[in-house]
């Protein structure tokens, strides 16, 4: 068992060291879903619809399962070299517990379909082929779920730079697959399901060798494999799968209302959201740097540490916060007319541009603070947090505004965004205790 020995001082060298490569691995993520999109685009119109649908359902059920990869950062995160029988307990029971999830989301495929599909109204020829991607697509479910389990343990333990090979490998095979698949053999888009679904398998296998040869061999696993105690995976996952349950939600009831004002709004809204994404893959680089340095002052129960990184943390990420803002501001216009020809939609956007320049800044301190509190495995908090700024914030601010029309809207989403870090920022202090006198 490899687990770092030594406690890095957290200095503005080791924020960027972890942040980094998760940079660039969250950018990495969706370029194999945009390449499959364009392919899409050389085979008909009627495949872009579907496998835009088709990935909306499936990235729900994924993101819904999303704290398999908080959960298990953290967990790593405050283990030492000490700790290695308890290591091999953890990994092979959120294995089991990532298996087990997506043998229940296979033997429920059908009324899964059934119902997602329902809720969308398009084309018979799209429905169709939609439904064809997606039973294809839910095969490499238990691939996705236990690429989440490794890629947890792999940030909890510092190793942002594997997770980065890993994610970047996976992608490029989906990528390649796709090509030959579609246009060596005119697959269509039965083709870029089965390029998607094998590359995750393979991903899923690269990132097993990666623990076997680098972090912890795999035969090892076989003295531990039995179930971490139930009810710690209980407590912890929960309150995560409700809070990870609740975000989507919140953004799935932006989508409605926007919809309910009009298409355009719908596709003007749509767009902003894509200014609010690529934030993301910043902060939350930024966030699982949070992550590691907030389980390694638990492990060694050093406040000072803690206080330290979360110093240093909050300095790049505002400080990018700041410079994502300045950009909206200068490029955001520009931006939008190359993200679409629709000149009505582009003309309505610019009307909401002070939101998207505003959204760094206003989410910085929930990014931040999310990465914190995965690190101290504090999900009770987190989910607590939420739901607070869901029912307290978000929904009253929206009922109150809707005058407002859609800046009414994006009012109250930027107060749920503003709520969620300002909840976190004043429970830090019980934190802090927490860690001080953590065991």
């Amino acid at each position: 068992m490899i687990l770092p020995a030594a406690y890095p001082k957290v200095t503005h060298y080791r924020v960027w060291q972890l942040a980094w490569p998760m940079i660039l691995a969250n950018m990495a993520v969706p370029m194999a879903t945009i390449v499959d999109s364009a392919i899409a685009g050389h085979i008909s119109l009627s495949a872009i619809g579907a496998i835009a649908i088709a990935s909306i359902i499936f990235s729900f059920i994924s993101s819904s399962c999303s704290f398999l990869r908080m959960g298990i950062t953290g967990l790593a995160a405050q283990l030492d070299d000490h700790h290695g029988q308890q290591a091999g307990h953890i990994l092979s029971s959120h294995f089991m517990l990532a298996f087990a999830i997506a043998l229940t989301l296979l033997l429920l495929q059908s009324p899964i379909s059934h119902y997602a599909f329902s809720l969308f109204s398009t084309s018979s020829t799209v429905m169709e082929l939609a439904q064809d991607y997606f039973r294809i697509r839910l095969y490499s479910i238990p691939a996705v779920l236990c690429q989440m389990v490794i890629l947890g343990w792999l940030i909890g333990l510092g190793k942002s730079h594997l997770v980065f090979y890993l994610v970047v490998m996976t992608s490029s095979i989906n990528i390649a697959l796709s090509f030959i698949t579609v246009f060596l053999f005119d697959y269509g888009i039965t083709g870029i399901a089965i390029a998607t679904v094998i590359a995750d398998y393979c991903g899923l296998a690269i990132g097993l060798i990666i623990i076997h040869r680098t972090i912890f061999s795999l035969s090892h696993l076989k003295h531990h494999w039995c179930y971490w105690p139930q009810q710690q995976l209980f407590h912890l996952h929960s309150p995560l799968f409700i809070r990870t349950l609740c975000l989507l939600l919140v953004f799935a009831f932006f989508t409605q209302q926007s919809a309910q004002q009009s298409d355009i709004v719908l596709a003007a809204n749509t767009l902003l959201l894509h200014f609010i994404t690529f934030s993301s893959f910043f902060l939350d680089g930024f966030a699982n740097a949070a992550e590691v340095i907030t389980g390694q002052a638990m492990r060694h129960r050093s406040r000072a540490e803690f206080k330290r990184g979360i110093y240093y943390i909050l300095t790049w990420a505002v400080a990018t916060a700041v410079i994502l803002a300045v950009v909206y501001g200068l490029f955001a216009s520009t931006l939008l007319t190359l993200m679409t020809s629709s000149y009505i939609t582009r003309y309505l956007a610019e009307h909401y541009l002070i939101w998207i320049i505003m959204a760094p800044l206003i989410s910085v301190l929930s990014y931040s603070f999310d990465g914190v509190y995965i690190g101290a495995t504090q999900a009770k908090a987190m989910c607590n947090t939420v739901l607070l700024a869901t029912i307290a914030v978000y929904l009253p601010t929206w009922y109150y505004l809707q005058p407002f029309y859609n800046h009414g809207l994006w009012a109250a989403l930027s107060a749920f965004l503003l709520a969620r870090g300002l909840l976190l920022l004043a429970d830090l202090p019980r934190l802090a205790h927490h860690i001080q006198t953590h065991r």
